[in-house]
């Protein structure tokens, strides 16, 4: 299978670069960064499919989709950091996708499906481009966030937040062991991250539902919940309904 990478970000064309090297019968016959770049390569090296993200620097990758000839289509899985209810369009549009942060496990899979349907043809194309108008409506939210501590600043993935609390004019990052200070109000946060992943369960307290393991009754018919990391936080009584949305997710 002969695989071309478009992303903009030249991490991202590293890591895949590197994992597909690992799989046998796959080589990568190009990267690019933007679509003109990919253009180019997809006429010169005809690949059978294209690992594709869905938002470049100055373009969209349907930007691409849209200049390649219909009845001549490489197989596109989508590499986006796209959230959890955008990706409900990518499912109902039957189109193969990669949720940064993924693994070569994660790779593998998606290769698989793409090897079935290589050469899709116009059907193909059409379902590409009919996701498009979904992904539009759809609000994008951030998968890092910029920390700047002790002199230095980096980004932590917002994947990894188990909890964030607030404390004065910061909030606090729980993520794996470490913890980090950003100076934002718990609301404003709150309001950049995806509400499916993300739920305040107190005044002070939001937590990743990805994270939660165990729910637990505590005095006075409060809850507490118990995270991946071993932390536990206090349920508001205003906030219950954090329970029903837990259960939910554990039910898909």
């Amino acid at each position: 299978m002969r695989v071309l990478i478009v992303d903009d970000e030249a991490l991202a064309r590293s890591y895949l670069e590197g994992a597909l090297a690992d799989i046998p019968n796959v080589k990568v016959v190009g990267a690019a960064e933007d679509v003109a770049t990919a253009l180019v390569l997809v006429r010169r090296e005809r690949p059978d499919l294209i690992l594709l993200d869905v938002q470049l620097r100055r373009e969209s990758g349907f930007d691409l989709l849209a200049q390649l000839p219909p009845d001549d289509l490489p197989a596109v899985v989508f590499v986006t950091a796209y959230a959890e209810h955008a990706i409900r369009a990518f499912d109902l549009h039957a189109v193969d996708y990669l949720l940064k942060p993924f693994d070569g496990a994660r790779l593998r899979v998606a290769l698989d499906r793409a090897g079935a349907r290589l050469r899709g043809g116009p059907e193909e194309r059409d379902r590409l481009l009919g996701l498009l108008e979904a992904l539009r409506a759809a609000p994008r939210y951030p998968d890092r966030l910029l920390i700047t501590e002790g002199g230095r600043i980096f980004f932590v993935a917002v994947a990894s937040i188990e909890a964030i609390e607030a404390q004065h004019n910061h909030v606090v990052l729980h993520a794996g062991a470490k913890t980090h200070l950003l100076r934002s109000s718990l609301t404003a946060l709150e309001s950049r991250l995806d509400p499916w992943r993300f739920v305040r369960i107190h005044r002070s307290t939001i937590v990743s539902i990805d994270h939660i393991v165990e729910m637990q009754p505590w005095f006075q018919s409060d809850l507490v919940v118990i995270m991946r990391g071993g932390r536990q936080f206090r349920v508001g009584r205003r906030y219950r309904d954090v329970w029903d949305r837990w259960k939910g997710r554990e039910a898909e």
